[in-house]
């Protein structure tokens, strides 16, 4: 997707995600979302990948991600100052909307921050089986679209965004 600027946004998008986020980074932009659903799933492979090579215990790897994936929902419940919150998304509508599009996954009775690490630990696992998937010799581009499916699948759930998948 194409960076927008004054050039390429005549509809003024761009002032209007900067206004909204006082120049933070801004939980409703999907580029934003995606980009630290990204970066969070490269630590999810780091740390396979030391697992592998004995740096970390399974144990450690599984504690550090669950870490992870509290760390990560607080901040879409807007309990990290440093990221722009959605007015009226940002905390329980989130939660609430995972509750109900990913019913069969999570425990919809914990508190809202739980309710998002949940969803973000599906995530953890999808990718996990990418790499189980491509150790017993699966086809690398698709496996990699699984999990860059994955990624965007989820981000556009945190950001309200209700697509096909």
């Amino acid at each position: 997707m194409a960076e927008l600027d004054r050039h390429t946004d005549p509809s003024g998008l761009l002032e209007s995600l900067k206004s909204a986020s006082d120049g933070r980074p801004y939980l409703g932009d999907l580029a934003t979302v995606e980009k630290l659903l990204r970066q969070f799933s490269a630590e999810v492979l780091e740390r396979y990948d030391e697992v592998g090579h004995g740096v970390l215990t399974p144990q450690d790897a599984a504690g550090a991600d669950r870490d992870a994936c509290v760390a990560l929902a607080r901040m879409f419940c807007g309990q990290n100052a440093a990221y722009a919150p959605v007015k009226d998304w940002t905390g329980k509508p989130l939660a609430d909307h995972l509750r109900e599009r990913m019913s069969r996954d999570i425990a919809p009775d914990d508190d809202d921050v739980q309710v998002v690490a949940q969803a973000l630990a599906v995530l953890v696992h999808k990718l996990y089986d990418v790499l189980r998937s491509a150790s017993d010799g699966g086809a690398d581009d698709a496996l990699m679209q699984q999990a860059e499916a994955s990624v965007r699948s989820l981000s556009m759930a945190l950001v309200g965004v209700v697509g096909n998948d």
